[in-house]
């Protein structure tokens, strides 16, 4: 996570969503990597509308979000009788790796409106995209792609990245990781200013009330 603190970057590692809230009790805008507001079947609106903006070869980095179902699986294999049952499809490892954090964020956002309010779901790749006014040509975890995304982020903000790593000199972490924690601090200045726009521009809400769209 990465942060504005008097005007500068600061970035944190938190194991547990609700950590960054004890962190951040007062924070206006907190944006997310992680899917808000699942469906019952089918895949949202939201992913399949930023897909569609991202296209080839960046769209395929929109995963789906879990079915609201799967949060109560407790394994893999669980998970995946679960959605044959539903939609006749099994679930990808690395979509069930995501779903504690469904979880955690799903069940907190559920009983807190006022949290709901002020937490967002980002998605770093859509973030990147509207950053630089089209999609990134290259992956992130290229080196081609690492610098892409490095000039967006030293243009905003010069010696953040500099500051930052040593600011993590000791905890685990990709750098990849580190730049779309930018990218959704960029996004989260945005829906502060008011400036940030919704896919879709139609508002969906699943079965509990939570908004399923990305901010950008």
């Amino acid at each position: 996570m990465v942060d504005c603190k008097d005007g500068q970057p600061t970035p944190r590692v938190f194991a547990r969503f609700v950590d960054l809230l004890n962190a951040l009790p007062k924070a206006k805008v907190i944006a997310v990597d992680i899917p808000i507001g699942l469906p019952e079947a089918g895949a949202r609106a939201c992913d399949r509308h930023a897909r569609h903006e991202l296209a080839q070869p960046r769209g395929s980095s929109v995963f789906p979000a879990p079915l609201r179902a799967v949060l109560a699986a407790r394994s893999w294999e669980e998970a995946c009788t679960i959605r044959l049952r539903i939609e006749g499809k099994k679930m990808s490892q690395q979509a069930w790796g995501i779903v504690p954090k469904v979880r955690e964020v799903d069940a907190l956002l559920r009983k807190d409106a006022e949290l709901a309010a002020r937490v967002f779901e980002v998605h770093p790749e859509v973030s990147f995209a509207e950053w630089a006014g089209k999609a990134m040509p290259h992956s992130k975890k290229k080196a081609a792609g690492r610098l892409e995304r490095l000039k967006l982020i030293m243009a905003e903000w010069p010696d953040a990245v500099t500051r930052c790593r040593a600011m993590l000199a000791g905890e685990s972490y990709e750098v990849d990781d580190l730049y779309d924690a930018f990218a959704a601090l960029w996004t989260a200045h945005r829906i502060s200013a008011k400036k940030s726009r919704a896919i879709p521009s139609i508002l969906a809400r699943d079965s509990n009330g939570l908004p399923m769209r990305i901010a950008v």
